[in-house]
């Protein structure tokens, strides 16, 4: 009968063995993106971000409901955006920085 892992048992592995969850699904990759005011407009930070391609796309992905801001689910393409603020989208995250 194979051994098979049940709900609630302990996973034993050989001695000398590891298991690491694969964590490639939830790793982001985060990088600055300088703006020269003190705030921008969340639809163009995507764009200067070159996480979307054009309003229309930033439009898209807000209504969608795929971006969010420090964390929060956005949907507004006003929503001012301050340096500090961290906007992510599928997998990858954008912070203001001062340019």
């Amino acid at each position: 009968m194979p051994n098979k892992h049940r709900r609630g048992e302990r996973l034993c592995l050989p001695a000398g063995k590891f298991w690491w969850p694969d964590l490639s699904a939830i790793l982001v990759t985060m990088f600055d993106v300088p703006i020269s005011d003190d705030s921008i407009r969340l639809g163009q930070f995507l764009k200067l971000a070159n996480l979307v391609e054009s309003g229309a796309d930033a439009k898209g992905v807000l209504a969608d409901g795929l971006v969010s801001v420090n964390g929060e689910p956005e949907v507004r393409r006003g929503r001012q955006l301050a340096v500090g603020d961290v906007v992510a989208i599928d997998g990858e995250s954008a912070r203001v920085t001062r340019a």
